[in-house]
Parts: structure tokens; sequence; C-alpha cells
């Protein structure tokens, strides 16, 4: 994968490929930030990959909404799905790496642009609009963990912090 340079449409496969193989099958808790125009959120994220299931709660602990069982509870219902449909919390997209729209594939809206070092084995991908590519945003990948932890548009942020 091409690093410090810019990159091409065609580019792209190789970019989510990369960023798809570095996933691990893991279970931890952290701390979900987002900030949009409905304002900022924070939520609990607790993920276990192995067990099929995750769970996100509010500051005081009252679950917000949990996949386990093959069925995704949330404030608008339960609803069966997989583990990775049905995600109510952008950070927590963040483990479900094709869940977001920054490869550059058919129906993304972005594509990345630049991968650089972001700190160690860590990677910063900066992406551009598909139809105003003046518009740009950035995702960190923690390449240990296999997940981003960081996601900017012009839109809205997100964070992921995983506790140690």
């Amino acid at each position: 994968m091409k690093t410090g340079v810019l990159l091409s449409p065609g580019d792209a496969p190789e970019v989510f490929d990369h960023v798809l193989s570095l996933r691990r099958e893991i279970a931890f808790s952290g701390t979900g930030f987002m900030q949009s125009n409905g304002g900022p959120t924070s939520l609990r994220v607790h993920v276990d990959l192995p067990g099929r299931s995750w769970r996100l709660e509010e500051e005081d602990g009252e679950v917000f909404a949990e996949h386990r069982d093959g069925v995704t509870t949330a404030p608008d219902g339960a609803v069966q799905a997989a583990i990775d449909e049905s995600l109510p919390f952008l950070p927590l997209k963040f483990v479900f790496l094709h869940r977001l729209p920054v490869w550059g594939r058919k129906r993304d809206d972005y594509r990345p642009i630049l991968v650089e070092s972001a700190g160690g084995e860590d990677l910063l991908i900066t992406f551009a609009h598909l139809e105003d590519p003046a518009t740009r945003g950035t995702v960190v990948v923690d390449a240990a963990l296999g997940i981003v932890t960081q996601l900017i548009r012009p839109t809205d942020m997100a964070r992921l912090t995983v506790d140690p």
C-alpha cells in the first residue's frame, strides 16, 4: 500500500483491503464521542466480537442499545439483525470498518486520497468526497486493534477511546 503520496481512485481497493487485514476478533470497552449538528453525544462502548455482542451505555450505566443473540435492541425497538447491522452510534461503526462510507466503493461518499503514519503503526487516512473533491476528512486506524479510532468530516466528528 502506498503511503505519503496522493492516491488515485484505483488505489482505493488496496487501502480498504489493507485496513480490513488489520481487523481482529477483539473484546474491549471504551468511550465513544460524537459531535454533529445534533450536538455532542458520549456513550460507553462494550464490544465482544468473539461473543458476537456489543452494548452502548449512557453515563449513568443505563443501556442505550445492545446486540446479543442475533437481536439488536435500540431506542426505536428490537430487530433481528447481524452484529454489524442497525448500528445506532457512529463510533460503534469504527469496529465494523466496512460500514464506514470512506473507502471509495460504489455506495461510498468518499475515497482515500492519502495514507500517512499517525505514530507507530497507526494510519491517518485522508479522504475526499466523490462528487466534491475539495470536501475532505480523515480517519485514524489503530493498527494494533484493527479499528478506526477517529473520524472527522465537514459535518461531524467522532472518536473512540479504548480503555487500557
